[in-house]
């Protein structure tokens, strides 16, 4: 018997446990589905003017040896940090960019990080904490003396990191403790952490790889406190990769997600550093030793030294789109596939073709183009803003974008996380799988529900923002923000307003009528939030904890409301856009807009029905018109699907490939999986285990 045995397992090596010799053909089928459009001009608008350059940078891309999702299976967080710094030096993404393409073709920049975030988000915040965080920090904050910096972090001959957060203090930037004091003596600055809840902890890039690291920390001179500054501070010898004296460096460990990323902690003990470690453009040491600012405000020059988080900032947007499109890749193609229940003699039905389905997915991929969408805006805004700031610090146009900003990456990473798990359960069992992918995608996208600021922190300062606004109209000056103008401090206008549709159709193809209700639902949050802060206030000590009293259904919901009016707004805009080159294509970005737009509509109704804005009929009118519209793109899915997705390689997915051989991919994974019919390491202890009662 022991021989039969043996020979059947080596059988089994030979010709394969499962056999799935036959195609099977549900995917191409579904293919074939819905309403027409033109698949490759939809490629090229939701991926921007770079759209070519980044499939040349993606081929490229898929020639490395190391790109390949099976390898990073069953590794340890360290391999796996080894195994993409050998991504990183075989890809070469920035080989070809220098300081002056990035400033005035970014776009280039970011064709060659969206194929790295398609295949691994930690592959891709390693280059984006290096050339967004690090550099943008040194190029926005440093002066002309910086720039040797500047150029060997574009030969990549230092690496750096960003060390903003203290373990105490998160995101809390005005309460840090690190100091870093200003020695008149020997011109230098001693770096110290006076106790471990000064440590910075979380600096992606730091536990084992970087050199150098952007430090904030209270600038002392002459012991005066000057606030929080920027400074570029070598952390570990050039030559030896050890730290330097007064420094110590370690790993975070492990982390829910992105091993492929060293997180590391760094704390100072009389750090002497030179005196140009400190990035003087806005706030610098006489040679007598007094401190100058050309800001005086210390809240505006505090901004200002923030200013290198705004590609940060877009790096969680790229991670959320990435992750979202790879989720949704896998979720609709293996739904298309995944047969299941049917009547009495007829074949399975994919499970795509199931309402509920369809109302869960459907959602998502409009979200998922108006996140893409957003994300190109931001691209093509972001030449334009530095370009205004360089010139003006403090133009206003500044803090649009940077209110904007921040409802833009609260949006994408609420969506993208909510994404990912949907996407996870619609695969059912298998999407448990760690050859699905969709378990690393999720898990990897919950960071960005915290990273570059918590999300129910960060879109307090949307709110605040608008209601900045409010008040210059009440004090009769403009408007400050251009997307704002539609703002009121009418309260008859708001109370009496009511929706006009009556009828489904009265909702399709008639976006001035969704823009309309989206815009009255920022105007009747911006009252209500104004009445509930002006009681918060009277009844608080402080106007601090006013404001915090009047977060919950009140300003955190408005900053909300005006993210989904900023998204609806840069969505139809683009379906605009596409008329011109094809109404077909643009018909179908339109029911992803109405869909997108409607959606979030149908997530706040109560909102809208307060003060009888919208009926119960219509209510009723909004959920069916939602309804039907998810059995509409349901239709065109996986063609939709096609035109933007990734490649194969780059999804990593046994249950996302675009040949739709599903079960064959599946199979062949966890057959080749090292030891999948040997006997367990642990027989000893089973054996144990049956003896225990004897």
């Amino acid at each position: 018997m022991a021989a039969i045995r043996r020979l059947d397992v080596i059988s089994q090596h030979l010709t394969g446990i499962f056999d799935f010799s036959k195609h099977d053909p549900t995917l191409d089928a579904y293919r074939k589905r819905g309403a027409n459009f033109n698949s490759q001009l939809l490629h090229k608008v939701m991926n921007g003017n770079a759209s070519e350059v980044q499939d040349r940078i993606t081929e490229r891309y898929l020639t490395s040896p190391y790109m390949r999702r099976d390898l990073m299976h069953d590794k340890t967080r360290h391999e796996i940090q080894e195994l993409v710094m050998r991504q990183i030096i075989s890809t070469n993404p920035y080989r070809d960019v220098n300081s002056d393409i990035d400033l005035n073709n970014p776009e280039i920049v970011y064709a060659a990080a969206i194929p790295l975030t398609g295949f691994d988000m930690a592959l891709s915040a390693r280059f984006i904490i290096h050339f967004s965080l690090y550099l943008d920090s040194l190029r926005e904050l440093g002066t002309e003396k910086h720039q040797p910096l500047i150029d060997r972090a574009y030969r990549h001959k230092d690496h750096g990191c960003f060390a903003m957060t203290e373990l105490g203090h998160g995101s809390n930037v005005n309460g840090f403790i690190t100091t870093a004091t200003y020695d008149h003596k020997t011109r230098e600055i001693v770096f110290h952490t006076p106790d471990s809840m000064g440590a910075k902890w979380w600096i992606g890039g730091l536990g084992k790889t970087a050199n150098m690291a952007i430090v904030h920390a209270k600038l002392v001179v002459g012991g005066v406190d000057h606030g929080i500054h920027a400074f570029a501070v070598q952390v570990r010898d050039y030559d030896t990769h050890s730290t330097l004296p007064g420094i110590t460096i370690g790993d975070c460990g492990p982390k829910t997600g992105l091993d492929g990323i060293d997180n590391g902690f760094l704390l100072f003990n009389q750090h002497n550093a030179p005196y140009d470690t400190l990035l003087d453009r806005y706030s610098h040491i006489t040679p007598e030793g007094k401190f100058k600012s050309n800001i005086k405000n210390d809240g505006k020059r505090f901004g200002l030294m923030l200013a290198s988080l705004i590609r940060g900032r877009s790096g969680v947007m790229f991670f959320s789109s990435m992750n979202m499109k790879n989720a949704l890749t896998i979720a609709v193609r293996y739904s298309a596939v995944r047969r299941q229940f049917g009547k009495e003699g007829e074949p399975e039905r994919p499970v795509l073709d199931y309402q509920i389905h369809r109302y869960r997915l459907m959602k998502h991929l409009s979200n998922w183009f108006s996140v893409q969408i957003v994300l190109i805006h931001f691209i093509n805004e972001y030449k334009v803003i530095t370009r205004l700031v360089k010139d003006d610090p403090e133009h206003p146009t500044r803090n649009e974008f940077h209110a904007q900003l921040s409802a833009m990456k609260v949006l994408c990473s609420s969506m993208s996380l909510k994404a990912c798990q949907d996407s996870r359960e619609a695969c059912g069992g298998l999407g448990f799988s760690a050859y699905s992918n969709l378990g690393r995608l999720r898990d990897n996208q919950d960071v960005n529900i915290t990273w570059e600021g918590a999300n129910y922190v960060l879109i307090q300062q949307t709110a605040r923002y608008i209601l900045k606004n409010i008040q210059n109209i009440l004090k009769g000056k403009p408007v400050e923000a251009a997307s704002m103008t539609f703002l009121t401090i009418d309260p008859e206008v708001v109370r009496t307003a009511k929706a006009t549709f009556v009828t489904s159709a009265d909702l399709r193809d008639k976006p001035e009528t969704l823009q309309a209700m989206l815009k009255h639902r920022v105007n009747y949050l911006v009252q209500r939030s104004i009445v509930k802060l002006q009681d918060a206030v009277q009844h608080s000590s402080d106007s601090l904890e006013g404001w915090n009293e009047s977060q919950v259904h009140y300003l955190q919901n408005l900053g909300f409301a005006y993210g989904d009016l900023l998204f609806a707004d840069l969505f139809l805009r683009k379906c605009k856009e596409v008329r011109a080159a094809c109404q077909e294509t643009s018909a179908m970005l339109m029911r992803l807009y109405e869909l997108f737009t409607l959606g979030k509509i149908e997530e706040d109704l109560n909102t809208f029905r307060d003060n009888d804005y919208i009926s119960t009929e219509q209510a009723w009118v909004i959920k069916e018109t939602v309804v039907a519209l998810t059995r509409e793109v349901g239709e065109s899915a996986v063609r939709l699907i096609d035109a933007v997705a990734f490649p194969d390689q780059m999804v990593g997915s046994v249950l996302g490939n675009s040949d739709g051989q599903i079960y064959r991919h599946m199979c062949e994974a966890v057959e080749q999986g090292p030891g999948v019919t040997d006997k367990p390491a642990y027989l000893e202890l089973l054996q144990q285990l049956r003896k225990i009662k004897e």
